[in-house]
């Protein structure tokens, strides 16, 4: 069972002071500078109308000063929201996850269940995940992503992070022109968890019916868009098959390579769990169960564990919403009781 804010947060002690401080000697220098700028701007202008009707441009002069000090002005905000960033992610969201989970720790638990978080918000999920997990059957020539977490809760090992995989195509037209176009083929998140149970074959699950973020009117009428993952899928799973629930038919399309493993894997209940999830959630979901893995690819414009520097909200609100992003995502452990299934790998 996971704790509830109330449980994390008297547990912990976030440095919000420096956090406020960063945000208020920006806030002032930001003043500053728009004050100088504003200035700067009428002295421009009256001077640009004073010095054209003496056809002279020393006004030029007070211009490119204008756009110096403009310049200064971006810099200087940019390196406040790095440096702003950079506790944020060290000093709330990394302590948050860690309490978290070792707060998820019972009496009864045996030797074998370890609770502990590491969080690494510059790094990613490392390629031969995105490999392994047989989700992104596509090429795939950038790979960005941030906020990687990995640990174990109880009796299950996770990681995940946030992804964004892009192909980049090249094309030449009837003239010899060529031309570059990049095409991202997913965005969102990647979750790995350990299943506890080594499966001979592949088995994949595919959303149907479900509009990428960002598609027009024109996209979600007729359908006429790529998926954000499992194109060509059958080159890992062949088998296409359908289970006895009519309605987990009409949410995914199922596809393995071994039919009968599939079938015992995707129990009645294991299903329900399956449904109750998509259901809650309206993007492209994705799931694999591969070697001993359960890998879910959750498709997502949202940034997660980020707060802007000048957003004016109170201190509750930010670890709230941290809270709520890490509740979602070791929330998947429990949806799925991982930690409970009755087999155990060969």
């Amino acid at each position: 069972m996971l704790p509830t804010y109330g449980e994390v947060n008297a547990r912990l002690k976030v440095p919000l002071e420096s956090l406020d401080q960063i945000r208020e000697f920006a806030s002032q220098k930001r003043a500053k500078y728009q004050k100088v700028l504003g200035v700067l701007f009428i002295i421009n202008v009256i001077s640009t109308i004073i010095s054209l009707s003496f056809q002279s441009y020393y006004f030029i002069i007070g211009w490119i000063i204008l756009i110096i000090i403009a310049i200064m002005s971006m810099t200087a905000r940019q390196n406040s929201a790095k440096q702003y960033r950079k506790i944020y992610k060290s000093e709330v969201v990394a302590p948050f996850a860690s309490k978290m989970v070792e707060l998820c720790a019972t009496p009864s638990d045996s030797e074998n269940h370890i609770y502990y978080c590491n969080y690494y918000p510059e790094d990613r999920m490392d390629d031969r995940w995105i490999e392994r997990c047989k989700l992104f059957d596509f090429t795939i020539d950038e790979t960005t992503g941030e906020d990687l977490l990995m640990g174990q809760l109880g009796l299950t090992e996770f990681r995940f992070s946030e992804l964004k995989l892009v192909e980049i195509t090249e094309t030449t037209d009837s003239k010899g022109n060529r031309s570059t176009t990049e095409e991202t083929r997913f965005s969102g998140v990647l979750f790995v968890a350990d299943f506890k149970k080594h499966f001979s074959g592949i088995t994949i699950l595919q959303s149907r019916n479900v509009v990428p973020p960002g598609s027009g009117l024109f996209k979600k009428m007729f359908g006429s868009f790529k998926q954000y993952s499992m194109v060509g899928a059958s080159r890992f799973a062949k088998i296409k098959i359908e289970l006895e629930s009519e309605e987990f038919n009409a949410h995914f399309n199922i596809r393995t390579s071994d039919d009968i493993e599939a079938r015992y894997l995707l129990s009645p209940n294991f299903m329900e769990q399956i449904l109750d999830f998509k259901k809650s959630h309206n993007e492209q979901i994705d799931i694999s169960f591969v070697d001993s893995y359960m890998c879910i690819a959750i498709a997502s414009d949202s940034n997660y564990f980020e707060e802007p520097m000048h957003k004016v909200n109170d201190a509750g609100y930010r670890m709230k919403a941290v809270y709520e992003d890490l509740k979602f995502f070791f929330g998947l452990i429990e949806e799925f009781d991982l930690n409970t299934r009755i087999w155990s790998k060969k």
